[in-house]
């Protein structure tokens, strides 16, 4: 086996290795998110494809969230029966390891063969990375699909590149806009600095991405620019890590006037620019924004590496591992055994028709394991009254006024960790169910 494919499968099993890690620890998987795509991956299962009964009760709301995540999901418990749990800690570790792969792809194709393996080692151990792959949710199948179809644009295949556009576009919102807008900003670039014109080929790949996900796209466009906040630029080194961000400015400086330069700096720069505008959910960029950081690094290792100084590669690789592992140790999943038994015991003792009264980090959990609407959700795409919603949960934990109930056709209210947090009064309600830290009341 040739030294490069030892080097390409170490950086696999060290990818794979970093997320399984956090996978054995615990019989659920991690993250908050994941709860919402794996209820939503059991509605499809059952043939639900078009609405959402099991949250923001009791009108639910339609799906709107790309499908093709969920989907995959359901497909691989259809076919083997695995609990959704199982499957989500399995599959976190191969798809994290995947990505990195694809991004293996990438590089060798902008740069070279070595700086492509550098480059992996960096991304592999990158905070933001991984902090994504030790979740199984869509953005980890959004990298896969950024990587690759970004590496056939570049070889000018429109097909492949439009099929993987029009999946990406299916997968995740967000990962779409980065995907375009990279494209889009490198034929700019290609135009005004070599006179290449590639217009064509984007507008190509850009109708053919349309078409594949159109019976989709138009009813669900409030996912490609969610609403929500954005880190300050000091936080960046934390999320893409320190020796990353170092060493891509140090990349920088490798740069010349070359066309693996135009993209490396057009696909950085429209990316950092994405996680600075105020329009959508910018702080989501970053996780992108890491690709072409590591790629930059991996340019400026292989330099100080080229002039015969190999011992810093090991040296700093190790400090780039350590702040990306520490970065994730302290990960555990948002739910306890407590409350998962807590929420399994409402599944039985609801009353059909009725909605739980509970906070929002509380919602898309209990949603899963109770089988019953909460009068919120996880993400708020298609979703009707969100602020008023907001507001009248409030008000009823601290108030509790009966006429919130009836409007949202309460049987059962949660009383736990996240409703303690905002010390909420305790209900004046029959409780029906205590443990250490969980209650539900009956009204």
């Amino acid at each position: 086996m040739q030294f490069r494919h030892l080097s390409l499968l170490f950086i696999f099993l060290l990818s794979f290795t970093l997320v399984f890690q956090h996978s054995i620890k615990s019989d659920l998987p991690l993250s908050w998110d994941v709860w919402y795509h794996l209820r939503i991956s059991r509605q499809f299962c059952e043939g639900e494809f078009v609405w959402d009964a099991g949250s923001f009760g009791p009108e639910g709301r339609p799906h709107i969230y790309p499908p093709l995540f969920h989907l995959f999901t359901a497909l691989l418990y259809t076919i083997t029966g695995i609990p959704l749990e199982i499957i989500a800690q399995v599959m976190a570790p191969f798809l994290f390891a995947a990505s990195i792969v694809s991004f293996y792809f990438l590089v060798k194709e902008v740069v070279n063969e070595k700086v492509a393996l550098i480059s992996c080692l960096l991304a592999a151990v990158c905070p933001i990375l991984l902090d994504r792959g030790t979740s199984y949710t869509p953005e980890v199948v959004a990298f896969i699909l950024f990587n690759v179809g970004v590496t056939f644009f570049l070889k000018g295949k429109w097909v492949i590149t439009g099929l993987l556009g029009g999946l990406l576009v299916l997968t995740h919102g967000i990962a779409s806009v980065a995907f375009f807008s990279v494209i889009f900003t490198y034929c700019i670039f290609s135009f005004l600095i070599f006179k290449e014109n590639y217009w064509k080929l984007f507008f190509q790949v850009v109708i053919m991405s349309i078409l594949i996900s159109s019976f989709w796209l138009f009813r669900s466009v409030t996912t490609f620019l969610p609403y929500g906040g954005m880190h300050v630029l000091s936080y960046y080194p934390q999320k893409l890590g320190w020796i990353q961000t170092v060493l891509g400015i140090l990349g920088i400086t490798c740069l010349s006037k070359d066309r693996k330069s135009i993209f490396i700096l057009s696909c950085a720069g429209v990316l950092l620019l994405l996680t600075r505008n105020p329009f959508s959910l910018p702080y989501r960029f970053i996780e992108f924004l890491a690709f072409p950081v590591c790629m930059l690094a991996g340019i400026g290792l292989y330099h100080i590496v080229a002039s015969k100084r190999v011992e810093f590669l090991v040296v700093i690789f190790l400090i780039a591992f350590a702040q990306g592992y520490w970065y994730t140790e302290k990960y555990t999943p948002v739910i306890t055994e407590e409350e998962k038994t807590a929420f399994i015991w409402l599944s039985t003792n609801s009353v059909k028709g009725y909605t739980v009264m509970c906070e929002w980090r509380t919602a898309p959990v209990l949603a899963y394991f109770s089988d019953t609407p909460p009068i919120k959700g996880a993400y708020q795409f298609g979703a009707l009254a969100v602020e008023e919603r907001t507001k009248d949960t409030t008000v009823f934990y601290t108030t509790y006024p009966q006429s919130l109930l009836s409007k949202y056709e309460t049987s059962h209210i949660y009383y736990g960790k996240e409703e303690q947090g905002y010390k909420y009064a305790t209900p004046p309600f029959d409780k029906v169910y205590t443990s250490l830290q969980t209650g539900f009341y009956h009204c």
